[in-house]
């Protein structure tokens, strides 16, 4: 019995080495590529297309890229796109992290179809990091990334700064509607005052008119004296200038 019990324990002792070794293998290999090959990849990047070139020239390969990646085919379209956008995360992060100076820790992350490395830079100012995206099941990149990197207490300042801009842009808000709603019991005042302001001028634009019918009675008056003083000089047979015609009554 004892003897059964010592073989069953060698065997799931062998198992366990068989297993242990098995995951070892299958953690080290991404699609055919070790971690070391990974690494190098990433290094070789850096080398060939980040260290040597400064954060100006980086803005003018970007928009070359840019502008190329318009007219060409689509698989050269893809190529220029990504080194574009490399190129233009480089020349926002180049004044930021200064200049590279030495390579850091390296790690992979498998999430599904993607497969993610990450090769941080020792840089002048603070370190920073590559990140290189590919799509499993051909190891082609996606997409590269770089980025500096910030300490947790730089991360939480920057977190509270955009909650206190956000909670500052809601309240400038509030008191914008706050203010023109209280301007809608304002407005009925004004258009009152801007319609008495209005029926002013229209009321003295009116006077002459009503004048202008004193003025014709008078007119005429003055026709009839004249016709009276004519009828009389003519029954008296003397001039209208020994008399003077000062009222006229009539009567019903």
């Amino acid at each position: 019995m004892k003897k059964k019990l010592l073989s069953l324990a060698c065997v799931l002792l062998v198992a366990f080495f068989l297993a242990a070794c098995g995951s070892s293998t299958d953690e080290q290999t991404y699609g055919g590529y070790k971690a070391e090959d990974l690494q190098a990849q990433s290094q070789q990047i850096v080398e060939q297309y980040i260290a040597t070139t400064s954060a100006d020239d980086a803005a003018t390969s970007a928009a070359q890229l840019s502008s190329q990646a318009k007219s060409a085919s689509t698989d050269e379209a893809a190529t220029y796109k990504l080194l574009a956008t490399m190129y233009s995360n480089w020349a926002e992060t180049s004044p930021v992290v200064g200049r590279i100076q030495g390579y850091g820790d390296f790690k992979v992350d498998k999430t599904g179809k993607t497969l993610t490395t990450t090769q941080y830079l020792m840089c002048e100012n603070r370190d920073a990091k590559l990140s290189v995206v590919y799509t499993v099941y051909n190891m082609k990149i996606s997409s590269v990334n770089i980025e500096p990197v910030y300490t947790m207490g730089e991360t939480l300042q920057k977190a509270g700064m955009n909650v206190v801009i956000g909670l500052c842009t809601v309240f400038a808000m509030l008191v914008l509607i706050s203010l023109l709603i209280s301007c809608f019991k304002v407005i009925p005042y004004i258009q009152g005052k801007m319609a008495k302001k209005n029926e002013a001028p229209a009321a003295a634009a009116e006077a002459p008119v009503s004048a202008a019918p004193a003025a014709a009675v008078q007119e005429n008056n003055e026709e009839l004296v004249a016709v009276i003083a004519a009828a009389i000089a003519a029954s008296t047979g003397e001039s209208t200038d020994s008399f003077v015609v000062r009222s006229i009554r009539r009567r019903y």
